[in-house]
Parts: C-alpha cells; structure tokens; sequence
C-alpha cells in the first residue's frame, strides 16, 4: 500500500470543507465549535499524535454521532496506530449508516482487511470499488478535490491490490492442506508414475509410468475399489506401441484423448501431440492432432478447455524463452487447431515450464516450473487469467505440496474438492509416486457444471443430428446419436434453439444448478415435428389448431420443490420474463401448460399434484390477461426418464406463436 498521507491530506481536506456528511448533503457547519474539534483532531493526525487525534474525534461524535468524517478520522488513527480490528469496526459502521459517504472507504475498508486476514471480505470491497468507477460520481456525497486526488490514486493502486488479495486468498486454500497422502503400492512402484488424469465419477486412473531407464514410457491405467486403487495396467489397444507415449487429457465430455507420442513415423519432432476417439474403453482413430500444434522440435503434454475449443501444450520451438515453453492454440471453423502463441514471459522462463492443467472455468492454470522461484527441484505453480486476457504472475502453491524434490503435473477432480500430482520425496516406493490431497473447499475456480443435451423427436424419442445454438457463445454439434455437450457456470441460465428442416423452430432456457460433475446434469430438446403422427386424445379437450408454416413453437420450464404446487416468486418473476418476451410483438397461437412429479408418491396422488401444478400456472396467465381459450392445460404425472428427481418436478409450458405484422 501506499503511504497514508493521502488519508491525511484526505481528512485535512474534510475538515476544511466544514460539511457535514450524512445520507444526503446539508449545510455547512461554520466555524463553530464542531469544525474547531475536527480541525484540531486532524492536526494531531498530520503530526502523527493520533492518541490526541482521536481525543478530539471522540468529542467531535459526541456532538454529532452521526458525523461520518468524525468517524472516518477515527478509524484512520486505529489504522496508523495498527489497531486494525478497532479501524474496521468505524469503516464499516460508517458503510452501514452510510453507504454513499465516500467512494473510497471501500477502498480503505478493503486494506484494512487484507491486514487483518478476511481476504473473502477485502475482496468483495475491492470489487465493490472497482464497479462504482463505472458510475457517476453524483452517487457519493464526498466531491471534494482531494477525494477525487485520492481516488486516482487508489485506481492506479486497484489492479495490483486486487490480485495481491486473490493471491492471499489462494495461498489461505493451499495452506489448509495438512495431508498430502502416497496413493500407495497399487499404482506406485519403484519405478516412475506421473501425469495423473482421474474420470468423473474418480473410478478411473490414467497416467504415465516408465518401468525403468531403459524402459519406454506408456500409459497406464487402474481402477479405484473397496480396497482403494488396484494395480495399474498398460491401457494397450492400438495407442499402446515399444514407443514413447504419455500424458493424457481428455475432453470434459468423455469423447476424445490427447496424449504425448514418440518417435513414430508420422511424428515431425521428438514427440507430437496425438489424439484418439473413446468408444466405451477403446480407443480410436488415432493420429496427430491437425492444424499447427506440432513442429520439428517437441511438443507434449496437452490439456484441452472444457469446451474443446482451447489447447495448452509444453514445447521446445524455437522462439521460446528457454527450455520448455508454455503454449496456447484455439481450434478453427474447420477443426483443426490455429497457430500457437508462447504465453510470454509472466509464464515462461529461461528453465522448464511443463505439464500444464486449466481449471473447467478456464480461469486458473496450473504448471510445473523449475525457472520460477521454488522449494526444490521443481514446483507447482499456478495462475489467474484476467479480465484483459493475461496471466497474472505465477503463485508457488508451497508446503507441504511443493518439496525439496520434484513436483510434476497436477490434476484437480470436476468438483474442485481433490487433486492429484507426481513427487519423488522422499518416503515414496522409487523415482517419482502419485501423490493426492483434499482441499476443504472447491479449488479456487467458478463452479462449473457439465451438462449432457439430447435432441430428440418429440413424438418418436429418435435423435436428430443438428447444430445446437447456445446464447453467447459458439454452436455445439448433436451427433447421430443427438448428444451434445456443455461447460456451463452453475447456477445460471443457458438459452437454446435449434432450427432444423421438418421441425418447428425450438428455444428455450435451461436452469442450469450447481452440480457434483460425478454424472453430467442431463438437458433434453425435444424437437417437434412440423408433420406429427395421430396422438391419443388428451384429458382436457383443446380446440384444433390449424398449424402453417410460419408458426414458431418456444418452450419454458418451471421447476417445484417436493411436493409443492404454488409459484414462488422466484418462480413467478422467470415466468413473468418469458411472457414479456413472447407478448412482444407475437401473435400468441396457443400456449400448452403439462405439469409433471417425481416418482416418489402412488400414481392417484401424482396425477392430481401435476394437475395442481399446471394450473398454478396457468392461473397466473390468465390474471396477466391471457384468454382462457388460449391454454390447454394437463397434468400427466410422474415423468418418466433418466432425470433426477428433483428435476421431474416441473411444469413444461408451450407456445405456439407468429409474428404480428408491425413486427414485420
């Protein structure tokens, strides 16, 4: 931090202002006796004499006990004199009474924290701070010359502080890890394990091992039991060769493997980039990664974003900053990967950089260096991607992950909660042994969830291979089999359409939840034929509705807690909002409401709470002034499909709509 004389040039600045600052702007004080206590007070906080200093404070909040500056005054003595918990208490007494006060108490507030240790709550101050400068000054009471003096010079100070406290934050996770166990004489033996890739749901082991010197490296598989991890094998198959192979990463989604190849005949350098299609536990279809990952020279040890459309690598190519440099590549349009780019010199340095790993968020990238400064012969690191696209300096993750030894090639678990990484400590079985930990909290990333779509025909239950667009981000292919994969931020809303010949046009937003990643959350699209087969008559009758072409069909879906019927208004808001969107210059042609259960109550029971469902629902759209005509309404209860229960609980409404002719 800089020093304090902006504070006191702050206060000196406060006192001669002789206003008095509330929840709003009033008139001046004067000369009278509160403005002489403040100016005596900060006289004694230029001369460093806060004792007296806050003498004349305190009687400053005797006559005015709302008088924010007074307070302000006092909270800056506790903070020169090291009193911090007592300066917080006055910060954060004036933010309660009066948030508008000044601007960069936040800023204050937030050093004062990171003193005392509460770097969740220093930063969240800090981002406050930071999203006020893009707001109009006339929103805080302080105008003042030096405020706005003072400001610029905690603006020019945010960036740093701001990552100063996300280190903290960091190094506070990291250091409450008190065990870091051997995963024991299963997968480690006297010779080298290392590059660990675990599955989702942790039953699944990958990594690379060497018998001996003399040996080639391969991949290796084990599965974990009852009794903890069985013996690695060699994964075989036609990825297996008396060559070099190691290092696996395989997209979120289960459907590719990259991993390191050598000495083949169709490798340009040492060793190249591969990739392989998992088809249950074969592999297929193996060959180099396309495009310009690979060289002359040696590339290795991939890791692929969560969206497959990222890749990290370790090479030796020239250009680089010394021995194995970090690189990033994106894929093209057409599949194949761009152009790499050295991630600079943050990252990379005169030694080794290797064995990369990004979090699912894409957010946080950890690396083994032996060129950044560490405990031993190599270490992790790890780093932050910021808002402007670069990577912050990397973080040594220290004791007792990092040792004396050397650490390669960490792995951290789809829940953020474990992770796995190579040492040869001492204490392990020979060369280098796969250790784990456990974090007691998710691992410094915004929670991701993985979802698993299906585009279906509404009417057959058969996949429809198509392009499925994603709001705000690029499409994402359905196969033959019409599964499609999503990295999505949990606890948000993803909208999706899809428009495909012989169906009616499909949009709709999914809930997405947090979610443990042991199973992908699971998203249907059921897509409905423009030409649909008879269907048995339903329980409600509904009026025949001639369909043309120009008929657009948009799905919305509520979810229910157990057992209960009534709209919260959570609930009643997202309903609300896709309602204003379809009212907005469409003709409403007809709305279907179908309410569904879980499974968990008999069949009578079920029925009539997804009736009750239904027409919770479909009450609401009748006092937003929807005809009654309009709405077909049904209840079939308990759904049936490979949903989780709480995700059955839901009304599905339908709307048929065309445009009006205003809109064109």
């Amino acid at each position: 931090m800089k020093s304090y004389r902006w504070i006191i040039g702050w206060m000196l600045a406060m006192g001669c202002s002789l206003q008095l600052l509330g929840q709003a702007m009033v008139a001046p004080i004067g000369t009278g006796r509160l403005a002489q206590l403040m100016r005596q007070a900060e006289l004694y906080l230029l001369a460093k004499d806060y004792s007296k200093a806050l003498k004349y404070y305190d009687k400053a909040l005797r006559m005015r006990p709302a008088y924010s500056a007074a307070r302000r005054g006092k909270g800056a003595c506790f903070e020169m004199m090291g009193r911090y918990p007592e300066a917080a208490a006055q910060y954060e007494a004036i933010l309660a009474d009066n948030p508008n006060f000044s601007k960069s108490l936040y800023f204050d507030l937030a050093r004062v924290h990171y003193r005392l240790g509460n770097y969740v709550r220093a930063l969240a101050l800090l981002e406050e701070f930071e999203a006020f400068s893009q707001s109009g000054e006339a929103l805080f009471a302080d105008q003042s010359p030096k405020e706005q003096e003072y400001l610029r010079a905690c603006y020019e100070q945010l960036p740093e502080q701001l990552r100063l406290v996300q280190v903290a934050i960091d190094m506070s996770q990291f250091q409450r890890v008190k065990v870091v166990r051997n995963l024991g004489p299963g997968i480690n033996t006297v010779a080298d394990e290392y590059f660990p890739w675990v599955s989702q749901d942790g039953r699944t082991m990958y990594y690379t091992a060497r018998l001996d010197a003399a040996d080639d490296e391969d991949i290796f598989v084990a599965r974990y039991t009852a009794k903890g991890w069985s013996a690695g094998k060699p994964i075989g198959g036609v990825v297996q060769t008396p060559l070099n192979e190691g290092m696996t990463s395989f997209l979120r989604d289960g459907s590719r493997v990259y991993f390191t190849a050598c000495q083949r005949p169709e490798v340009l350098g040492p060793c190249d980039l591969w990739q392989a299609w998992l088809q249950g536990d074969q592999l297929r279809e193996v060959g180099p990664v396309t495009g310009y990952v690979n060289s002359s020279d040696w590339e290795s040890q991939a890791a692929i974003s969560c969206d497959g459309g990222t890749l990290y690598f370790a090479s030796t190519r020239e250009g680089g900053f010394g021995g194995a440099d970090l690189y990033v590549c994106h894929r093209l349009p057409d599949g194949r990967w761009g152009k790499p780019q050295n991630l600079g010199p943050t990252i990379n340095t005169e030694g080794d950089e290797e064995a990369p790993y990004l979090t699912p968020d894409g957010k946080v990238l950890y690396f083994s260096s032996d060129g950044h400064p560490g405990l031993g012969e190599q270490d992790l690191f790890m780093s932050r991607l910021g808002a402007d696209g670069t990577w912050s300096k990397p973080m040594n993750l220290g004791e007792p992950i990092n040792s004396g030894a050397r650490e390669l090639g960490i792995f951290i678990t789809a829940d953020g909660l474990q992770a796995f990484f190579a040492s040869d400590r001492t204490g392990g079985y020979g060369g280098m042994d796969i250790y784990h930990f456990v974090l007691p909290e998710a691992l410094l990333a915004d929670p991701i969830t993985f979802v698993e779509g299906y585009v279906l025909d509404s009417v057959l239950r058969v996949p429809v291979a198509c392009m499925v667009q994603v709001a705000g981000r690029p499409p994402v292919e359905a196969g033959p089999d019409g599964r499609f994969f999503l990295c999505a931020p949990a606890d948000s809303e993803v909208k999706i359409s899809v428009q495909v010949d012989d169906y009616y046009r499909y949009e709709r937003t999914f809930y997405i939840p947090k979610w443990d990643n042991i199973h992908y959350f699971p998203i249907e699209v059921l897509l409905e034929p423009t030409f649909q087969l008879p269907k048995v008559a339903p329980t409600v009758h509904v009026d025949y509705i001639e369909r043309s072409e120009d008929v657009e069909v948009e799905r919305f879906e509520l979810l229910f807690g157990f057992d209960q019927a009534t709209l919260t208004p959570e609930a009643q808001r997202r309903l609300d909002g896709f309602l204003n969107q379809m009212l907005d210059g469409r003709q409403i042609v007809s709305i279907e409401i179908v309410g569904y259960t879980d499974d968990a109550g008999d069949v009578v029971y079920n029925l009539r709470l997804s009736e009750r469902r239904a027409r919770a629902v479909a009450v609401h759209l009748k006092r937003r002034g929807l005809r009654v005509d309009q709405v077909y309404m049904e209840g079939k209860g308990a759904a049936r499909n490979h949903r989780p229960r709480w995700a059955n609980r839901r009304v599905e409404v339908v709307v048929r709509w065309r445009p009006t002719d205003e809109s064109g």
